[in-house]
């Protein structure tokens, strides 16, 4: 079955060597340049803790990153070890998995590169182009759109690129999620603001207030705190709408009236109000 795996790459310390020339370099920074990092991280890690993706990071690009907090540890308390559990939480070190041969060749702008998250991506892209790739820079290298391309034996490929914004990773995940999320329409809810069920033994039936075109659109980018029972909100309608989950990926919808719409946990609301901004 096709996955997705998703990349971070970091910038690198100014006084690193040996470091690809299209990475950033940084010079000393104060602790909450880290301390955002990490927040940013920790959010990631929450809002899409229900997607089903293979996170990585190369240990690398970190020892690269981090390597200030080394110099002047007493500066940056518990930051490397905050930060090497986030990573962990995150996902797995590449380099433990890597793809790559010592006789591989690859090229970023006509420029040869080696051994490094580019390198790797593009290697897992030609072993295996069902699954789906993403690099999060988090301020790492510069790229004016939203992919970069990379070239391996004479084949050329698009990397898609993100910055580490919760609205950005929402709308690549709806692009490029696996397995897919399949809306089921539900006769009881209506459509269109009609046709809905009577109430049954004093029990409210919920209306689907849109048609049935425009939900898969609002469900691939739908949050929640697990995959049982998710929630956007539909601009066009002004109101909530709730996804819940019939089988394994498959959901029926409705919309959340004014008083309903307090199912909506508040965290998960925030971020879409965020999201549909």
């Amino acid at each position: 079955m096709a996955s997705s795996e998703i990349f971070m790459v970091f910038p690198v310390y100014e006084d690193v060597s040996n470091t690809p020339h299209y990475i950033n370099k940084v010079d000393l920074k104060p602790a909450t340049y880290y301390n955002k990092h990490i927040s940013i991280i920790n959010e990631i890690l929450k809002i899409f803790r229900i997607e089903n993706y293979i996170g990585y990071y190369d240990s690398e690009n970190i020892d690269a990153f981090l390597l200030p907090i080394d110099i002047v540890e007493d500066y940056y308390p518990n930051i490397r070890t905050r930060f090497r559990r986030l990573m962990s939480s995150w996902g797995e070190n590449w380099r433990n998995y890597s793809k790559q041969e010592e006789t591989d060749s690859f090229y970023y702008f006509a420029t040869p590169i080696k051994n490094d998250t580019f390198c790797e991506v593009t290697k897992r892209q030609h072993i295996d182009e069902s699954n789906r790739y993403l690099i999060i820079n988090h301020d790492a290298f510069s790229c004016a759109g939203d992919v970069i391309e990379t070239k391996y034996k004479d084949n050329n490929y698009s990397i898609n690129v993100v910055t580490p914004d919760i609205k950005k990773i929402a709308l690549w995940f709806s692009l490029n999620r696996h397995p897919k999320r399949i809306y089921n329409w539900n006769p009881k809810h209506g459509e269109n603001g009609k046709g809905a069920f009577l109430s049954n033994k004093g029990d409210k039936v919920s209306v689907l207030m849109c048609s049935n075109e425009e939900v898969p659109i609002m469900l691939n980018l739908a949050l929640g705190e697990n995959s049982k029972i998710l929630y956007y909100y539909d601009c066009k309608h002004h109101q909530y709408i709730e996804f819940k989950q019939e089988s394994e990926n498959v959901y029926h919808a409705f919309h959340l009236d004014h008083d309903d719409e307090n199912r909506v946990p508040r965290d998960i609301k925030s971020i879409i109000d965020e999201i549909c901004e």
